[in-house]
């Protein structure tokens, strides 16, 4: 009779850490954009004067609502990377390439940071494509 020997457990190479450093990131964000969305909900409404002397009414609804909604997908993209979810890397990755993208267009406005932004971006890439499945069995 054949008896099933259990495959053992890979150790995780260093590139994990990129893993967790990207859930960091996209906690990190989420909470700072949830914030937003709610100052700009209490800010929504505010009637400002100018320095030209003119009433200015801000209504910033629309904005609040889209960092609170933008906040709390990055937070559970984050969480759901600590947890070692695929459909977390998925979303990750993604986010990951549009950040490669948004910082390609902006890179004549600020060239050092794009060219930090985008290292950092294919590098968070790379760890979650590659080496993604280790955060669970970390």
């Amino acid at each position: 009779m054949a008896t099933l020997v259990p495959h053992p457990r890979q150790r995780p190479t260093g590139w994990v850490g990129w893993v967790y450093f990207a859930a960091f990131m996209l906690v990190l964000t989420g909470v700072v954009q949830i914030v937003n969305g709610l100052f700009a909900l209490a800010r929504s409404g505010t009637t400002y004067l100018t320095p030209g002397g003119e009433w200015v009414r801000l209504d910033l609804y629309g904005v609040g609502l889209g960092f609170l909604l933008l906040g709390v997908v990055l937070a559970a993209v984050g969480m759901g990377l600590f947890g070692g979810r695929t459909w977390a890397r998925v979303v990750a990755v993604v986010l990951a390439v549009l950040s490669v993208l948004a910082n390609v267009v902006l890179f004549a406005a600020s060239p050092l940071w794009s060219s930090v932004a985008i290292v950092v971006d294919v590098l968070v890439v790379y760890a979650l494509v590659m080496h993604g499945r280790e955060a669970w069995r970390s």
